[in-house]
């Protein structure tokens, strides 16, 4: 199996809000290998593509609720511009550590300095993510707080 490919399901289980999104692909592609990649039907699934969907169904292993699920929301969009845009911070978008609290009046992210960065200079451009970022703070004050390597 191609390092992209576990990159996907890492993604995929980032973005269900798996505790431990890497450990929850280990998981997956080992109880596949050992039932030979077919599916209860005995089909094989054979193709990165069947490989990703048939993640998409899989039944989560660890723990859930890393985040708020509209946080969620909004960062996968934040995630997938930055995707499409060719940014190379895309991958620390993935970061486990990045958390996000929030009142009445702001919402307190954690995350690396890096991805701080990025995010502020996004919001100077008012492109896509400045207005999903706007979105979700709903006139909230926006504070951060750097992540301790």
């Amino acid at each position: 199996m191609q390092e992209e490919e576990k990159k996907n399901f890492i993604t995929l289980f980032f973005f269900k809000n798996c505790q431990l999104p890497k450990s929850e692909m280990e998981a997956f592609v080992r109880v596949n290998e050992m039932s030979g990649w077919v599916d209860s039907k005995g089909r094989p699934i054979d193709t990165a593509r069947k490989r990703l969907i048939w993640a998409d169904g899989w039944k989560i292993q660890g723990a859930v609720g890393r985040v708020n699920e509209y946080f969620l929301e909004c960062w996968k969009a934040i995630y997938n511009e930055a995707l499409r845009r060719g940014d190379s911070i895309a991958d620390q978008l993935l970061d486990t550590r990045i958390r996000c609290e929030s009142n009445k009046q702001e919402v307190l992210l954690t995350l690396p300095a890096s991805v701080r960065e990025y995010l502020e200079d996004r919001i100077g451009d008012s492109g896509n993510i400045y207005q999903t970022l706007r979105s979700f703070l709903q006139g909230r004050r926006l504070k951060y707080l750097d992540l301790v390597i």
